[in-house]
């Protein structure tokens, strides 16, 4: 059985996070944002499939790939990430390239995804709650 982290555990110790990671995130929100509510789920989808392309590419490994479905989860063995389409996410999809990244560890993927998110989202994070060690609207 998986351990999740608690919200103490998560922000307890902020990774850290290189400059020009949070520099390249802050560009693809102000470019991919705009309209943001306003795309059709297939358009947030790439989106999101190019977020993980670019910080994969800065972090010099190579980028998952990616399946549609109607969860997020990641697969290991091949190296793929599964999004759900019918709820486009960015924490999500930052969680699960956590893991892509770093492996495993439910605490290394929450605490990089979340603090990353906060960093590169403040006022989207203010609007979200915590619910276990998801953050999920309000």
């Amino acid at each position: 059985m998986i351990k999740y982290p608690t919200k103490e555990e998560i922000l307890s110790n902020p990774p850290i996070l290189d400059e020009k990671l949070i520099e390249i995130v802050k560009i693809w929100k102000n470019v991919e944002m705009k309209n943001w509510n306003k795309k059709e789920n297939w358009e947030q989808f790439i989106s999101l499939e190019i977020l993980t392309e670019i910080i994969s590419a800065l972090l010099k490994k190579k980028a998952p790939k990616f399946l549609i479905g109607n969860e997020y989860s990641y697969t290991p063995k091949h190296k793929i990430i599964t999004i759900d389409i019918d709820k486009p996410s960015i924490i999500s999809i930052l969680h699960e390239l956590g893991h892509h990244l770093f492996g495993n560890s439910e605490l290394e993927a929450c605490r990089w995804s979340i603090w990353l998110f906060k960093e590169c989202f403040p006022s989207s994070y203010k609007k979200l709650e915590w619910k276990g060690h998801l953050l999920i609207k309000k």
